[in-house]
């Protein structure tokens, strides 16, 4: 059983660091393209790539278990959850506001 619970630790660990990677890469490509003031085809290639793999389990086709992982972590891209909105609010909203999102979230589960 530990064996088990490891190896999806390390499916899990290696799905985040994919998509970390894949992040990176999207917003470094983004960030070149707009410097060099070049097409954005690049780009847009990698996104409509991504799309593509994240829809492969719609085939029903069997994949091992470390390629789900990568792909369910790919999702978070493709859905362009790319930003969490803690942390925009803890860096442009916190220094104005005093509070943190945590603090605001707890102040709205107590008085919901």
């Amino acid at each position: 059983m530990a064996r088990n619970a490891k190896e999806a630790k390390n499916i899990l660990t290696t799905g985040e660091m994919s998509s970390d990677f894949m992040t990176a890469n999207f917003w470094a490509l983004f960030a070149a393209q707009m410097v060099l003031k070049s097409s954005l085809k690049q780009i847009w290639t990698v996104f409509n790539t991504l799309q593509i793999v994240v829809a492969l389990p719609l085939l029903k086709v069997k994949m091992p278990a470390n390629v789900l992982g990568v792909i369910n972590q790919f999702n978070s891209i493709v859905n362009m959850k790319l930003i969490k909105p803690e942390k925009v609010y803890n860096w442009v909203f916190a220094p104005i506001m005093g509070k943190t999102a945590e603090e605001v979230s707890e102040e709205n589960f107590v008085k919901g």
